[in-house]
């Protein structure tokens, strides 16, 4: 049990380390306050990130608090055009021109994003220098939409301070080893809530050794449940250690929203001292992991406590500054493990070279990139079996929607029929193959079905299906790049690793599973054996 002796010991040296990197001055509300308000509320800045860019301060000219709850901010841009941005729950709503768009949402924030670049062109230019390089709007809503996200709500959420403001350290510029401030201790009547300090530039110099003191004396005069002293212990160590957080999250190549997120799940979880123990340890590498188990039972990750490890696999950015989507279990791959960062394109990448591809329980499979058509193309292939099988068979059996749509199946029925009519077996095997070429619009595409699909495939209905997954899952891999196939479970932590030589095997050996076969109308889904 920590009580307040121990913890003021524990406490005492990392105060004196806090204040010594505060010895620096502090922009006020007066000094600069779009930039007051930017640093206030960090995810106002990131949001910003994400409609504008990093470069967004070329195309703006102030940002204003216009009203509390919810908190609403009106963003100025450089041609007197103007939109809002209403804090929420868990995202931000934007309000422009008399349309909300809920940002959570992959499609709404895309929509958005359009509508500022429409208001942006309206007037003066900017005069502004522009990105680094040209920016594209890669948010892709038809691919990465999810279950979960909702449409857009008139309410915002509550006001943003309480989530913002009390980890945000300031904006500091570099001055003498003094400092202007003084420590106010936030109002009791807030329920149940932790000691926060707020840090005010004020004429009166105090020693760092005084300002040291006070703080001690202000936690010893109070009384604190261990719940709140190790709250704000983690607090404290949170501030002092945050330049450290995010040089590594920069490092392993993570979007600012991920690592935003990462770094306020640790201080609000109130172990935020574990994680930076964490990343400054020899973490696991990628491939040293069992290639079977659960994320819940690997030692490394346990002193991080189960809350904080099974929120982390199940987190996702949706779409992110680096990536178009950003799925389930990436992000934990990212960063929990020494070996691994973002690709920019693809799931996770091995800094020795080489991708891994994630996949959560009955995960599609097929390329963004190339290689097998879309749904909406899929109605090809009812044309492609008349156009193959129209010599072979008087009357050519194209399934029954609702009833009979599997492709394997409907195959199957025209090869039977063709061989009764009198054809050639391989007639009927090359009619079948050319129909799936269809289906696999590429020539790495026709290689795999030449490779996969044999004589012996036409026995029976679960053979033919089996190839042609067993072709489909191939043709992902070499089309898409990556060596290793991560497929888990983000609810219960489970997974398993296959390599891309090891596709067959676990196909045949019931590793790997279709949950889901091509149709007329849908593609492979796959699930762990």
């Amino acid at each position: 049990m920590l009580n307040k002796a121990q913890f003021i010991q524990l406490l005492e040296q990392e105060v004196e380390d806090f204040i010594q990197t505060q010895a620096e001055k502090v922009i006020s509300f007066e000094d600069d306050p779009m930039e007051y308000i930017l640093n206030k509320y960090p995810s106002l800045d990131g949001t910003l990130s994400d409609l504008l860019t990093s470069s967004y301060r070329d195309y703006i000219t102030g940002v204003y608090v216009m009203a509390p709850k919810p908190t609403t901010f009106k963003v100025l841009l450089h041609n007197g055009q103007q939109f809002y941005l209403i804090y929420a729950r868990d995202s931000y709503i934007a309000k422009i021109a008399g349309k909300k768009y809920y940002l959570l949402n992959i499609g709404e924030e895309e929509y958005a994003i359009k509508s500022i670049a429409e208001l942006l062109t309206m007037g003066t230019p900017p005069g502004a220098q522009g990105p680094d390089a040209e920016e594209e709007n890669t948010t892709n809503a038809a691919d990465e939409t999810s279950e979960d996200e909702v449409p857009s709500e008139d309410e915002g959420g509550g006001e943003e301070e309480l989530a913002e403001t009390k980890e945000k350290d300031p904006i500091v510029k570099a001055k003498t080893p003094t400092l202007k401030f003084k420590i106010l201790k936030e109002s009791e009547e807030k329920k149940k809530s932790v000691l926060k300090f707020k840090i005010l530039k004020e004429g009166l110099i105090i020693e760092s050794a005084e300002l040291k003191q006070q703080i001690i004396d202000l936690i010893k005069s109070g009384e604190y449940s261990e719940e709140q002293l190790s709250s704000i212990r983690n607090s404290i160590a949170g501030v002092e250690y945050k330049e450290d957080f995010f040089n590594y999250t920069q490092s392993k190549k993570m979007s600012n929203r991920a690592a935003q997120a990462i770094y306020n799940k640790a201080l609000n979880s109130n172990n935020i001292q574990e994680v930076l123990d964490y990343i400054k340890s020899d973490k696991p590498n990628f491939t040293n992991l069992p290639k079977d188990g659960n994320i819940n039972n690997i030692k490394a990750f346990q002193p991080l406590g189960d809350e904080f490890v099974s929120w982390l696999y199940q987190y996702t950015t949706g779409a992110s500054e680096a990536a178009v989507g950003v799925g389930k279990m990436e992000e934990f791959l990212v960063f929990m493990l020494e070996d691994t960062d973002n690709p920019g394109t693809g799931d996770v990448g091995l800094k020795g070279g080489g991708d891994i591809e994630v996949k959560g329980d009955n995960a599609k499979i097929w390329g963004q990139k190339k290689g097998l058509l879309s749904t909406a193309g899929f109605n090809r292939g009812a044309k492609s079996i008349e156009e193959n099988f129209g010599d072979l068979v008087d009357e050519v059996y194209v399934g029954q929607a609702g009833k009979d749509t599997a492709i394997a199946s409907i195959l199957l029925q025209n090869v039977a029929r063709a061989i009764q009519g009198g054809a050639d077996k391989n007639k009927a095997l090359e009619a079948t193959k050319d129909v799936l070429k269809d289906f696999y619009i590429t020539s790495e595409g026709a290689s795999k079905i030449d490779e996969y699909i044999t004589s012996d495939s036409l026995s029976d209905t679960k053979k033919l299906n089996t190839d042609i997954f067993k072709a489909q899952l191939n043709l992902y891999a070499e089309v898409e790049g990556w060596e290793y196939l991560w497929i888990g479970n983000p609810k219960t932590g489970s997974y398993r690793i296959f390599t891309a030589d090891q596709l067959d095997s676990a196909i045949d050996s019931g590793d790997i599973k279709i949950s889901s076969s091509m149709g007329l109308n849908n593609i492979f889904r796959m699930k762990i054996g």
